[in-house]
């Protein structure tokens, strides 16, 4: 993204009205390893989770399934 990365990305979003943030689930999908990245996901009120690259088909499952239970 030329100019705005995830983070920028999550600062942008929380400033979106709660009616359409509701609709969403925020997944960080990053090829970091880095603890601090995954502590700031798990900070961040509309951050649903942290994966780490490479996605794989179990992991793409478990966040469907997640974003489902948190929809209900």
């Amino acid at each position: 993204m030329p100019g705005l990365d995830g983070w920028d990305f999550l600062d942008s979003f929380t400033e979106l009205p709660e009616e359409l943030k509701k609709s969403c689930s925020l997944y960080i999908l990053s090829s970091s390893i880095d603890r601090e990245d995954q502590i700031r996901t798990e900070r961040h009120k509309d951050a649903s989770g942290f994966i780490t690259k490479p996605l794989s088909e179990k992991e793409l499952e478990a966040v469907r399934e997640q974003s489902m239970n948190e929809k209900k």
